[in-house]
């Protein structure tokens, strides 16, 4: 089988143990696949407006309808790493395009990830900035320029180098 179809099987299991139906699961890695085979393309002809609001701990914003919500210390994060001119509709590409991964409405569980002492550790042994190979601008330990993710068209306007499979 390709790496495709295991990565899915492999996923839906995933899924399917975080609590989802398999019916839900496949549901999921199919609207994950539309999102994967189209990218992100800029419609110059449309006028994309994104609100953003603040509410206590948390920024909200809203586009046509959907809204995504990030804690503060993660939209401090981005707004760090990010190079580009319109930091808002980013921020919600960004956003809504992890959010298709989450099992839960309020996310996470889909990851491991090393603390940052650990990270730190691995880089005074290496004796140089160590290149993280599966990340998002979302929990990334390392620099802008020095991680790669999954989402080359949105991610890389915060500092990823796109895909780790792809890098020369």
């Amino acid at each position: 089988a390709s790496a495709i179809s295991q990565g899915d099987s492999s996923l839906a299991q995933k899924l399917q143990n975080a609590g989802l139906s398999s019916k839900e699961a496949q549901g999921r890695i199919g609207r994950l696949a539309a999102v994967l085979a189209g990218g992100v393309r800029e419609d110059k002809t449309a006028a994309v407006k994104v609100s953003v609001k603040e509410d206590g701990d948390h920024m909200v914003l809203a586009c046509s309808g959907r809204s995504v919500e990030i804690n503060r210390t993660h939209w401090e994060k981005l707004r760090q790493l990010y190079a580009g001119v319109d930091f808002h509709s980013a921020a919600f590409l960004l956003l809504a395009r992890y959010r298709i991964l989450q099992v839960h409405a309020k996310g996470g569980g889909n990851q491991g990830a090393m603390s940052r002492a650990v990270w730190r550790a691995i880089e005074l042994w290496a004796e140089q900035p160590v290149i993280e190979a599966f990340a998002s601008p979302l929990n990334t330990l390392a620099s802008k320029g020095r991680y790669h993710s999954a989402f080359a068209d949105v991610d890389c306007a915060f500092g990823s180098g796109g895909s780790f499979f792809d890098a020369a």
